[in-house]
Order: C-alpha cells, then sequence, then structure tokens
C-alpha cells in the first residue's frame, strides 16, 4: 500500500499517520459497482507505474522499469517471437552476464495459447505464473513487485 511505500522511504513524512489511520484490512474497504469507466489493476507502490499490469504491455513496461533491481539489461525489444534479447547477470564469478531470449506475456499459460516454441525461448516475463509445469525460466513480476517493496527490517 502507500503507506508502506511512504513508510520505507520517507519515514518522516507527516502524512504517515492519517494514512495508518486511513488504512482498513482489504475485507472492509467498500466495494462499489462498475459505471463504465477505465479499469486498471491494483495500486502499486512504485514511482513509475502507479497500477498493476492488466495486460502485456503493461508487463512489457513494468519489466523496463525493474530489469536493474532484476539483474537484465535489456539488449534489444522486437514485435516477432521471442520478445526481447536480454542479458542476465549470474551468479558465477567467471561469467557475470548470458544472453537470454525473453517472451512477455499477461499469464505463462499465454505462452501456450499463442503457440511459441520453447527452444526459442529462454525466459517467460509475466504479471502471473499460472504455467505450474512451464520448462522455461519465469519471471513473475506480481512476485518480484511484491519482494522489491516489502520495507526493509530494521
Amino acid at each position: 500500500s502507500s503507506d508502506l511505500w511512504l513508510e520505507a522511504h520517507h519515514p518522516d513524512s507527516p502524512l504517515l499517520p492519517a494514512l495508518a489511520a486511513s488504512s482498513l484490512p482489504d475485507d472492509e474497504v467498500i466495494a462499489w459497482e462498475a459505471c463504465g469507466g477505465a479499469r486498471f489493476g491494483a495500486p502499486l507502490p512504485l514511482p513509475g507505474l502507479q497500477h498493476a499490469p492488466t495486460n502485456e504491455m503493461g508487463v512489457v513496461f513494468l519489466f523496463g522499469a525493474l530489469a536493474p533491481a532484476l539483474g537484465y539489461t535489456v539488449e534489444s525489444l522486437g514485435t516477432t517471437f521471442p520478445d526481447c534479447i536480454a542479458k542476465r547477470r549470474l551468479r558465477e564469478p567467471s561469467e557475470p552476464w548470458e544472453r537470454v531470449r525473453l517472451e512477455f506475456e499477461f499469464k505463462s499459460r499465454n505462452f501456450l495459447s499463442h503457440k511459441h516454441d520453447p527452444k526459442g525461448c529462454d525466459v517467460i516475463v509475466c504479471w502471473d505464473h499460472d504455467w505450474l509445469e512451464c520448462p522455461l525460466d519465469v519471471v513473475e513480476l506480481k512476485r518480484e513487485v511484491t519482494r522489491l517493496t516489502k520495507p526493509s527490517a530494521v
């Protein structure tokens, strides 16, 4: 929530008490009927993207924003499979970076419905990892946002 982000990044903010006082558990917050307005994903505690992705383009943007923190650097983006050529930092000191082929999907299982060949890709980057038997590495951005924005223990 925004109060957690504010507490982690600006702990002396005068807004913190008001935000804490106005915070309710999700099951106590009023839910409204739709009136036809634009729809968005859940709010994100990130400065560059206000809401969770609701489509593949949101995944591409969020990955670009988080790539350095995730140990990736983008070499090229395209409109054909695979979507992206990137390099990722490795744990081994002798080979610190490796080139990988990325495919962006909103849900990892979309890789199947798009009939992509796993041999032409190394990593699926998605918002929601729903393909448990996936043979490729998966970067689930929903989990990474939670990990990266979790307040650090003091």
